[in-house]
């Protein structure tokens, strides 16, 4: 006979529900999702090597995600450079924390930098 398998099969599990799904949907962050998100980021810089590629990497996802910005319009997310393209149309800039907001370009502007 053939090996026994330890782990008996079990009943398929129901898929987690996510409470906040219109959030991931419309891609907007909390003030609090975008603290947590730029911790980690100052996590990953102060944990790791600096000029190192993968540390940049890392921290540059954190960013890119913290810098989408949210217009008022249509509550949608367009990158940084979509929006100054799209400047003259009647969408607002909103900005939900400046410091998180203007940490997030400031880390970036260093990565950039090295």
């Amino acid at each position: 006979e053939g090996p026994v398998d330890p782990i008996p099969p079990t009943n398929a599990e129901p898929a987690p529900t996510n409470e906040h799904a219109n959030d991931t949907q419309s891609n907007t962050l909390t003030v609090l999702d975008q603290t947590i998100l730029l911790s980690l980021c100052l996590d990953v810089n102060a944990h790791n090597p600096h000029n190192d590629a993968l540390t940049n990497e890392e921290m540059m996802a954190y960013l890119e995600r913290l810098l989408l910005i949210q217009t008022n319009s249509n509550h949608s997310s367009v990158s940084e450079e979509q929006y100054l393209a799209n400047q003259q149309s009647d969408k607002e800039h909103q900005c939900d924390d400046w410091m998180v907001y203007s940490t997030a370009l400031l880390e970036r502007a260093w990565l950039e930098c090295e």
